[in-house]
Parts: C-alpha cells; sequence; structure tokens
C-alpha cells in the first residue's frame, strides 16, 4: 500500500477522498505526523492566506490557531508557513516569515522580532534599536513586504493586549491580496481578542474529534509493537489504549510516549500502570507535564542533571553538541561514580547527549556528522525544545526534590550565573559587561564558576586583552571549562597556572602560540589552531615543553611539532590520549622523513588509545609535501582509530591503514594519492563518512566500484581554482548504504550511476555541472526520490 492509500484509510476512515492540494505540499509521514493529516485545514488556510486570490481579502487577515499546549498546533503553523513559502508565481513574489516570541511580549520587542525575523541582515549590528519610534520599525516592514503577498507565522503568543490592528492599518495600502499573520496561542483570550472571528481551535473542531479514536488506534498498533514481550498481551493493550486516549489531546505527548518506548522498550506493566494513575489525576492542560515528568524519571540521575542543566541557554540559542558535552563534564554532572568500569565520561556524555536528542528534549539545528561508534548518525549542532520543554526545566530547576543536590548543588544558582553570561555574549561588545560581572561576584558566587565560555565574544583588543586575562585568572580560580575560541586573543598569561583544577582549555581562532611555561596538572583537553584563510593552513601553538608532566590529556589538537626527537618522545607518553592532532615543520636543514618516522613511532605508543589522529603540514617551502608513508610499517598500528585526517602529504596512504577495522572517518586534503588508493579506501569495512578535499587525488575522474564503500553514509568532494573533475562514476553494486553525496567544486563534468545507489537523500552540488539535465533526470527517477540542490 503506497503512503497516499494509507493516509486516505487511516485519516478519511474509509473511502473518501483527499484532497490533492493536501497530498501535493504534506510530507506523507504517518506514524507522528498523523495527527495533522486532516483535509479541513490546508485547503481552508490556503483560501484564507492567497493560494486562490480571488477569494482573498484585500488587506492583511489575521488568524489564530489555538489548542492545548503540545497540541501540535506549532507543527501545523509550521507546515502552513512551508507550504505558502513554495507557492510563489512568476506574477507574484511569496514571502513567508517565521517567529517565536520570547517571555517577553511587549509591543516594541515584538516589532523587533519581526523586523528581524523578514530581514535578520540587516538587524546585525544595531544596538540603538529602543531609541526608534514605533511608526519608524511599522514603516520599514511594510517597506520590506510591499508588493508581496506575505505570511507571517507568530508562535507562543500569550499577550491578549498586543495592538494587531495597528498592523492591518499600516498594511492598507501597497499589501498584496491575500497576505495575512498567523498567531499560534495556547491562551483563549488571546484569540478571542484578537481574531474573534477566524479561530481554529484545535479542541472543538469536528473533523479533528471524529478522527481521535482512528488515531488512537492507529497508535496502539505501534506502541504495542514497541513494548517488550515479556509482558501479558491483553494487559498492555488495554493500559497503553487508556494511555494514548488520555494523550489524544496532545500530539506533543502521544509523541514522547512513543519515543520514550522505543528507547526503552522493557518497561514492565507496572511502570505503565503507575502513569496511568498519574494522567488519572491530570486534567487535559497538565497532560504535558506529567508525560515530560514520566520521561524525565526514567532517565539516570546524571543524565536528569544533564536535562535540567540546559536551562541556562536562552531561547533558541543553537549549541554545539562538543560544547555541551564539555560543559557537562566541566561542571562534573557525569564523574565516575556515575559509570561502571573503564567507561569514557566523554562517550558516556554523548550517549546522554543521544538520549536527550531521541525523546525530542533537544531538537537539530544543522547538520548530521557520521557517528563512529556504530550509529547511523549524530547532530553536530542542537537547540533545546520550545516553550514547553523550556517550561518544564524551569521548573524542575527550582525543585530541590527533582535535581540531585548531591551531585549538583546550588542549581538554581549555577544556572542563573551561567545564563546572564550566556545573554551578554550574544550582545555587542560583551567582554567588558562580563568581566564587570566576574569583579562583582562574592566569593560563594564564584566557586559556583566551572565553567566560562567566551567563545566569539568581541572586546579583547590589545589594551584591555591582559587585563580581562588577568580577571579571570585572579577570580575563577575554580574553573574547569575556559574557552577563549575566536576572540582575538595574542598571549595567555603566566597567572593561567591559577586555574589548578582546569580541564579544559579551547584557544582555537586565537593567535596565541606558545605555551611553553605554562604547567596545568589537570588539563584534560588542550584545542589549539586558526585557520589560515591566505593558504589554509593551520598556524597553532608549538608542542609545549611541559606536555609530559600533563599525564592527564586526552585531547591534544593541534600542536606544531619540529624534528627535535625529544619533542615527539613527549607524546608517546601521554597513554591516555585518545585524539591527537599535529602540524608538521621543519626548519631548512630539517629532516623531513627524520620527523615522520619519529612522529609514527610515538603513535604506535598509543595503539591502545588512539581514537583520532590529524597529521598535517605547515605549507611553509620545507613541508613534508613529498614524503611518501607508505613504506612506514607498524608493529602495532592504532587498531581502535575511528577518524584520521592527512593534509599535504604526497604519495600514498601508510600500509598499515588497512588493519584499522574501526576506521569510520576519513579526511584528505592535497595528498594527490593515485587512483589505486580509491581501492584502499573502499575496501575500508567500517568507513562511513569520506571527505576528498581539494588535490586529494590526483585523478579528475573518480570511479566508485561494485563492492567497495560498503557502508559510507557520507561523501564529500571539494575543488576550488581550476581543477575541474571530469566525472564522479557510480558503478552497480557500490556504496549501497550512501545517503548523503556533496560536491563543493569550481566546474564538474558529469555524475553518473545515480540510479545505482539505493540509499540515496541527498544530493547537493556547489559549482557549475555541465550534464544537469542529465542529473536532474537520474534523480526524478530513482525511486527514493532524492532531494536534489544545485
Amino acid at each position: 500500500m503506497c503512503a497516499e492509500d494509507v493516509v486516505k484509510q487511516h485519516v478519511t476512515g474509509g473511502g473518501r477522498d483527499v484532497p490533492r492540494l493536501w497530498l501535493d505540499h504534506v510530507l506523507l509521514e504517518v506514524l507522528f505526523k498523523f495527527y495533522l493529516k486532516f483535509s479541513v485545514f490546508p485547503s481552508k488556510f490556503l483560501a484564507m492566506c492567497g493560494a486562490r486570490p480571488q477569494a482573498a481579502a484585500p488587506h492583511v487577515t489575521i488568524i489564530s490557531i489555538l489548542g492545548l499546549r503540545g497540541a501540535g498546533k506549532t507543527t501545523l503553523a509550521k507546515k502552513m508557513h512551508d507550504m505558502f513559502d513554495g507557492t510563489s508565481t512568476s506574477t507574484t513574489t511569496h514571502k513567508a516569515v517565521w517567529m517565536s516570541l520570547a517571555q517577553d511580549q511587549s509591543w516594541r520587542v515584538v516589532l523587533k522580532a519581526m523586523l528581524q525575523a523578514i530581514e535578520p541582515r540587516r538587524m546585525d549590528g544595531i544596538d540603538n534599536f529602543d531609541r526608534w519610534e514605533e511608526h519608524i520599525v511599522l514603516g520599514m516592514i511594510t517597506t520590506r513586504l510591499r508588493g508581496k503577498r506575505f505570511l507571517i507565522v507568530v508562535d507562543n503568543v500569550t499577550n491578549s493586549e498586543l495592538p494587531w490592528s495597528k498592523i492591518t492599518e499600516a498594511f492598507k495600502v501597497g499589501t498584496h491580496a491575500g497576505s495575512a499573520i498567523l498567531l499560534v496561542t495556547s491562551v483563549p483570550q488571546v484569540a478571542h481578542i484578537c481574531t474573534p472571528q477566524r479561530i481554529f481551535d484545535f479542541d472543538y473542531l469536528p473533523t479533528v474529534q471524529r478522527h481521535r479514536e482512528h488515531m488512537v488506534n492507529f497508535l496502539l498498533e505501534k506502541a504495542v509493537s514497541l513494548v517488550a514481550t515479556t509482558n501479558a498481551e491483553e494487559d498492555v493493550q488495554e493500559v497503553l489504549r487508556y494511555i494514548l486516549t488520555k494523550c489524544s489531546h496532545s500530539l506533543f505527548s502521544m509523541k514522547m510516549f512513543l519515543r520514550s518506548l522505543c528507547v526503552n522498550p522493557d518497561r514492565n506493566i507496572a511502570e505503565l500502570r503507575d502513569l496511568c494513575n498519574r494522567l488519572d489525576d491530570s486534567s487535559e492542560s497538565t497532560i504535558v507535564d506529567r508525560m515530560l515528568a514520566f520521561c524525565y524519571h526514567s532517565f539516570p540521575s546524571h543524565y536528569r542533571n544533564c536535562l535540567a542543566y540546559l536551562a541556562i541557554f536562552p531561547e533558541d540559542y543553537a549549541f554545539k553538541r562538543t560544547t555541551l558535552v564539555r560543559r557537562w563534564l566541566g561542571e562534573g554532572l557525569i564523574s565516575r561514580t556515575n559509570v561502571s568500569g573503564d567507561s569514557d565520561l566523554t562517550e558516556v556524555a554523548n550517549r546522554c547527549f543521544d538520549a536527550l536528542c531521541a525523546h525530542k528534549f533537544l531538537l537539530p539545528a544543522g547538520d548530521i556528522e557520521a557517528d563512529t561508534t556504530g550509529g547511523r548518525g549524530r547532530f553536530k549542532k542542537c537547540t533545546v525544545h520550545g516553550g514547553i520543554v523550556r517550561d518544564f526545566l524551569s521548573c524542575i530547576v527550582g525543585d530541590e526534590h527533582v535535581v540531585d543536590a548531591e551531585l549538583l548543588p546550588h542549581m538554581d544558582r549555577r544556572i542563573s550565573i551561567q545564563n546572564y553570561l550566556l545573554q551578554q555574549s550574544r550582545r555587542n561588545n560583551p567582554s567588558g559587561a562580563i568581566m564587570n560581572h566576574l569583579e562583582t561576584l562574592d566569593t560563594s558566587s564564584l566557586q559556583l564558576l566551572n565553567v566560562l565560555d567566551l567563545e566569539g565574544c568581541s572586546g579583547f583588543t590589545e589594551e584591555k586583552e591582559s587585563r580581562y586575562l588577568r580577571i579571570i585568572c585572579a577570580k575563577a580560580t575554580h574553573l574547569r571549562y575556559l574557552s577563549l575560541r575566536n576572540t582575538g586573543v595574542s598571549q595567555l598569561p603566566r597567572q593561567i597556572q591559577n586555574l589548578q583544577q582546569l580541564e579544559t582549555l579551547d584557544i582555537r581562532g586565537t593567535d596565541v602560540r606558545e605555551l611553553d611555561d605554562i604547567m596545568l596538572p589537570m588539563l584534560k583537553n588542550l584545542h589549539a589552531g586558526k585557520r589560515e584563510s591566505s593558504n589554509r593552513s593551520i598556524s597553532t601553538i608549538w608542542l609545549p615543553r611541559n606536555i609530559r608532566m600533563m599525564a592527564k590529556i586526552v585531547v591534544l589538537s593541534h600542536v606544531k611539532v619540529s624534528d627535535r626527537s625529544d619533542e615527539l618522545i613527549s607524546l608517546g607518553r601521554l597513554l591516555k590520549l585518545r585524539t591527537l592532532g599535529v602540524v608538521l615543520t621543519t626548519n631548512s636543514n630539517g629532516d623531513q622523513d627524520q620527523l615522520m618516522k619519529y612522529l609514527l613511532s610515538q603513535i604506535e605508543r598509543l595503539h591502545n588509545s588512539l581514537r583520532s589522529l590529524s597529521i598535517r603540514t605547515d605549507g611553509g617551502a620545507h613541508c613534508t609535501a613529498d614524503y611518501n608513508p607508505a613504506g612506514s610499517d607498524m608493529l602495532s598500528p592504532p587498531v581502535l582509530l575511528q577518524n584520521l585526517t592527512i593534509s599535504g602529504i604526497r604519495g600514498e596512504l601508510p600500509n598499515w591503514i588497512g588493519h584499522l577495522r574501526h576506521l569510520a572517518k576519513i579526511s584528505l586534503q592535497e595528498t594527490y594519492l593515485p587512483d589505486d588508493m580509491l581501492r584502499v579506501l573502499g575496501s575500508l569495512h567500517s568507513l562511513q563518512s569520506l571527505k576528498l578535499l581539494r588535490k586529494a587525488l590526483a585523478e579528475l575522474t573518480f570511479d566508485f566500484r561494485a563492492g567497495e564503500f560498503m557502508n559510507l553514509v557520507d561523501l564529500l568532494f571539494e575543488e576550488d581554482g581550476w581543477n575541474r573533475i571530469r566525472s564522479v562514476i557510480f558503478d552497480h553494486g557500490t556504496a549501497p548504504m550512501l545517503e548523503r553525496v556533496v560536491l563543493r567544486v569550481k566546474k564538474i563534468t558529469s555524475i553518473h550511476g545515480i540510479q545505482h545507489l539505493p540509499s540515496l537523500k541527498d544530493l547537493h552540488v556547489i559549482g557549475d555541472l555541465y550534464e544537469v539535465r542529465q542529473v536532474m533526470r537520474d534523480v526524478k527517477q530513482h525511486p527514493n526520490c532524492p532531494r536534489f540542490q544545485y
């Protein structure tokens, strides 16, 4: 049965047709988006918002979507936004704008948010907005939308006193027929005051009520299949039906419940009955909170505290996985008491991150990277789920009975301090305000400051840099995590040694070049290096003299090493090292072969610990570009290696690469590998991600042959200048798991064999593709209907 038939059967309850308009614009995903498949919504909304201009009003229409928290109204509004955005014609430009309101919903703040959502780039750097007159802001909004048919979606509206009539008045002249503003709210007063005649109430739409029973029956079958079979089948069905029926007013609750079963199918009947009892005592408005609490308490204690810690982030703040993981570790949220055996704490923290993503406490905010631990992918960047989860986190942070006070004492004060610092970091020239705040904190508050993340903060000018860093070293002596990334700092003071508890130091994107006299006994992660835009090389610090005394080092990336054997011997003594990034450099009389041999001999000593290795040249005149590492045999290669990056070293791949059974990610640049090396790469069974950056291969035609790259998921090509890639050829039987192909090139002639990639989902070409019509035909005929971006 095709997806369209499934939608008809389960949504309409039989043979009634679903309008084509709905099926053309909606992704036909039945399981979690089942609630949206009601024909009443899109046809009416499109008519009111301009898809049928002849029936549309000649002025701005304001519409409200009203429903309980978690009812699915935001999801519906997002669908409407996406549908509208894709309906421009040759004569009419359509503009879809999405904005989500925070707690401060004063009229001035709403107007600023609207202007920023319409044209975010023009608002960057504006710091005197509060002094602008209201009519000037309204004029700027109308000017930017004049002549367009627009839809502005305003999510999470709670203020019923906002004067939306001023917007409609401002748009009386120059507004294209069919334009609309869509208000999404869970507050009945907002809908009834702002749009009394245009309310879509989720709780009273006959279509929604009529199909709730169908939806419960459908999801019940899925829920039963997710629960372990050790429970009595009839009892399980009865309990699951009751839970889903009780949650049927909340799409969010049903989705979270099914995700919880999917992540933990071993729930026993007693746990499920306990949830039934809790839902029994709940009103429709508190069902969401009960379900969130159910999922929250199913986590181990350190996961719960990691989740509560997310309250530090401002609304819509996107953060990197690695940054959050290191914050958790810096705060001591995950320690040896929480794990068994010799488990790596960073990997435990990553599993916690994955669990929060699986339950959708965290939502993706960017690309997916290949997962070197055996999964299909990991989100690199996330944000906290919108208002529902954020409100829940705010409640649990202040509840001493919910948060583990022994593991994370004074949680509310910690979060207050970190939230202030993050808020300041988003302002213009934040460094001064942050330093002033540090100076005003009392001793007891400073003792709670374990993490200081100043990434991207401006204000570290030459005259202020030294003073700011001395303040940090004098006041924040309990720091475990300090990030100065992309701050422009040029030198670290000797007082940095005051930070004797420091575990993570991030100076990437700075001009710091030496750490010679610094000794940090607890340091585990040292991140350094700045990419030079002129030649794409990395400028970084020299390998510190005292590195051999920092025996806890786990991550050391990137450091510059020379052909002095005493320097390199220090690396082989770091037996806990898991990530190593080196930049090779030799002086005019240096022995390049000797430098590489010294380095590989030390890597051999790390064969039981090393997981990630990056070897680069400094790009200078005396780099190791002509060294051929193929002849360097290792008796004990780093067999646990998962990541390998080689840049600037010409020749062939080392012979021992074939022994790396766990190698999942490879990145090559300026290696000029011959064609037979592509065969070597294709034989690596665990390889999931391959990046062939500029001048990685000597040949300009890349042929992926049958039986090769059997587990590859992500493939990236990159060339610049006039290095044209002639062809990329995928033979039948190659790369059966390949999902994403990205070509970032100046020019490419052809791509052949797309039909031979059964798992393909995305094909993205950035540059000139000569045979683009043929590629478009191949994509159209592919059974997966992969997304093609060009």
